[in-house]
């Protein structure tokens, strides 16, 4: 049942509490795939079918169904008349649960057109355009209200320790995966697990105005990132950090984690985010060719823009002067490497593509 929900106090006349024990409850979900059966919206109840609670002195997990509060409510029998939502059909829906034929069940969170707030590892993000963003993928990204009017919009897309998509969110519609080992959502609280006893993600969801991260195991580009409470940990093949950073972040980008040669490096302000689009700009032999040039020099301002501009086209000349020769140390600002001979075509085109992205946008 939901919390708060005053059915879970109600007994039948056996003395049968509506309240589901755990385990059993969890195999409901499994079996429904986390959704109601009828529409798959994900905040549900817990309905006895067969036999129907009036009736039942046990709970049993394949007498149960999973419905949403509307349709549990259509399926509760009247002491006079029928149900709207008939018996048979239920059974009919149990056999075959609307997520388990369509898929990801979810909802909508109702955000207000304030800038939105989000909170992780005892860091708080306020108005920040991509709060957390790793190896230049975002993980979490806000955009405006459409127009000027409506909410604003949180986009998001979080895995389990292994990589696996859990859950999505786009433009404030959050979708789970079914293939997750358990997924919950209790008023405003979504949780996670990828086996037992192992959450991989606990949001608090709280409208209108942002969301906290209260667990997160996910493993994104090679690095395993984890928040638990106050802490968020780091890691990236045999390096790891903790970051200690505490307190109110109000910058383009909130936290920024990338592999800088022998190191793992994370940063939680705009001077240690554009330090590292540089390097990163700058020494890319593994640089992929869909790099998200938009969304990371739009994290960024005008001055820090005409910066980057700036340092890119002097390497981009030094690159056309170069003759196909290594180039190290242009600056100390400048990575040192920069790119061997081999990639020197590659590189000159990116750094074109990098160029000229950033002119459009101090023309915009």
């Amino acid at each position: 049942m939901r919390i708060g929900d005053n059915l879970s106090q109600e007994r039948n006349r056996y003395g049968l509490s509506r309240d589901v024990p755990e385990a059993i409850a969890r195999e409901v979900r499994q079996r429904c795939g986390f959704g109601c059966v009828k529409c798959g919206a994900i905040i549900v109840e817990y309905h006895h079918f067969d036999p129907e609670f009036v009736n039942a002195r046990e709970h049993l997990a394949s007498g149960i169904t999973l419905l949403c509060p509307t349709h549990h409510s259509e399926a509760r029998t009247p002491k006079k008349g029928s149900a709207i939502l008939p018996l048979e059909i239920v059974r009919a829906l149990n056999s075959s649960p609307y997520c388990k034929k369509n898929g990801i069940p979810g909802g909508e969170f109702y955000f207000s057109n304030e800038p939105l707030v989000i909170e992780f590892g005892g860091m708080t993000c306020v108005g920040t355009v991509i709060p957390i963003m790793v190896d230049f993928i975002p993980v979490i990204e806000i955009q405006p209200p459409e127009s000027g009017v409506g909410p604003f919009r949180l986009n998001a897309k979080f895995k389990d320790s292994k990589g696996k998509t859990t859950l999505e969110i786009v433009e404030n519609i959050y979708s789970a995966h079914t293939g997750s080992w358990d997924v919950k959502q209790r008023a405003n609280v979504i949780t996670i697990r990828e086996k037992e006893r192992k959450i991989c993600l606990q949001l608090l969801i709280n409208a209108p105005r942002g969301m906290s991260i209260r667990r997160l195991d996910m493993a994104v580009a090679g690095y395993s990132i984890k928040v638990m409470g106050n802490r968020f940990h780091i890691a990236y093949g045999p390096y790891s950090v903790n970051v200690g950073k505490s307190g109110s972040i109000n910058n383009h980008i909130g936290v920024l984690v990338y592999d800088r040669g022998s190191r793992t490096r994370f940063g939680v302000a705009n001077d240690f985010a554009f330090s590292a689009l540089k390097n990163r700009f700058l020494n890319p032999p593994d640089w992929p060719m869909d790099f998200p040039l938009t969304s990371i020099i739009n994290g960024l301002n005008i001055e820090e823009r005409r910066e980057l501009k700036g340092a890119l086209s002097k390497c981009f000349e030094q690159l056309r002067r170069s003759e196909h020769r290594t180039i190290s140390a242009i600056s100390k600002q400048i990575a040192e490497e920069l790119v061997s001979a081999a990639m020197h075509s590659s590189i000159e085109k990116m750094l074109a593509q990098a160029i000229a992205e950033i002119d459009k946008s101090l023309r915009t």
